[in-house]
């Protein structure tokens, strides 16, 4: 039987045994001295650590080599061809106040094209009572003005002007990237009607295009306004010829801008697209009976400088009409005829936009 042994034997036994763990440790040897440093007399200086040598940073291009740079830059992402490329159609005002001969100011909305291909439609440069035809081709907008006070004249437009109706396309893009529609080339023997030619290039599409080109046409028939719209007097009524005039030309040099829309395609009935966009571009109601077989609405410029009669890229087009001079402003009528010359086709996309 175990006993405990009380807390005071304990203690005496811990007091006893600590001079014997003390005489052990004084027992160990000890552990031998480092020498003392020898004297010496030698006065050479003590190194300096090595600098650590700075980064300087490469020099960056100089302007003119950052100029190119980023124009090599620019001409990498901007252009590549496709055939027919799709793009947007914008519409603002309504053609009906103006064929209806109800244009006011209220209706004038601010309109700047400098950034688009190509529009159409009415613009003043003044007032409303100055309204008259307009075309837009490669950022450049012409008025064909009816100031009563100067006259009709056609002024080219720097910027900003306001209209009553403008049709115009976007560039088209795929993705990040814009393109730029292929060229067709027309070279014929024998002159068609315009509209044939423009009906043509919508049935192989199959689609509402507009069509921007530069056609040399033997004979040119159109009308102009010679007055501005703002008298409520129809265009299509019995007074008309108090607000349109006649014009021809033979042996012309024509910039146009036309919007061809198909009613009747393949399924034998108009797209969607198509209709909703004939009513905006034409003063058109699909549902009317005997519907025509294709809409064609063309705004075009008579210019002093002949058609390109070489192949040519549409940049290339477009520089060119950067420097034609206009000479008067129209809306070509059917039997306007055509022989050669370039265009470019884009398919038009309205649903979607609104």
């Amino acid at each position: 039987m175990h006993r405990r042994l009380p807390f005071a034997c304990l203690l005496v036994l811990g007091v006893l045994s600590f001079p014997l763990i003390a005489r052990a440790q004084d027992a160990a040897p000890a552990a031998p001295a480092a020498p003392a440093p020898a004297a010496t007399t030698d006065t050479t200086p003590a190194a300096t650590p090595a600098a650590t040598p700075a980064v300087t940073p490469l020099p960056g291009p100089t302007p003119a080599i950052a100029a190119k740079s980023a124009v090599a830059a620019a001409k990498a992402r901007l252009l590549f061809e496709q055939d027919r490329p799709l793009a947007s159609v914008d519409v603002y005002g309504t053609l009906a106040r103006v064929t209806g001969g109800h244009v006011s100011p209220w209706d004038l909305m601010p309109m700047d094209l400098s950034a688009v291909p190509a529009g159409l439609g009415y613009g003043t440069v003044k007032r409303f009572s100055t309204t008259g035809e307009m075309i837009s081709f490669a950022g450049r907008t012409f008025i064909r003005s009816t100031d009563p006070k100067t006259g009709v004249q056609v002024v080219e437009v720097p910027g900003a002007f306001k209209s009553p109706y403008a049709l115009f396309v976007g560039t088209p893009k795929v993705t990040d990237h814009e393109v730029f529609p292929r060229v067709y080339r027309l070279n014929s023997d024998v002159p068609q009607l315009l509209y044939t030619y423009l009906e043509g290039l919508a049935n192989e599409t199959q689609s509402p295009i507009g069509v921007l080109g530069w056609l040399e046409m033997p004979d040119v028939e159109g009308i102009a306004l010679k007055r501005a719209p703002i008298d409520g007097e129809s265009l299509m009524g019995s007074k008309k010829d108090d607000y349109v005039e006649t014009v021809r030309a033979q042996g012309a040099h024509v910039v146009f801008f036309a919007v061809v829309v198909p009613t009747k395609c393949a399924l034998g009935r108009p797209s969607l697209n198509a209709y909703a966009l004939s009513p905006v571009a034409f003063d058109y109601i699909p549902d009317d009976s005997a519907p025509a077989t294709t809409l064609i609405n063309v705004r075009g410029a008579l210019v002093e400088e002949s058609a390109p009669n070489t192949y040519d890229t549409s940049p290339l087009l477009m520089k060119g009409l950067q420097t034609v001079t206009v000479k008067d402003v129209l809306h070509l009528q059917g039997s306007t005829t055509v022989k050669s010359g370039i265009a470019v086709v884009y398919r038009m996309q309205y649903l979607g936009n609104k």
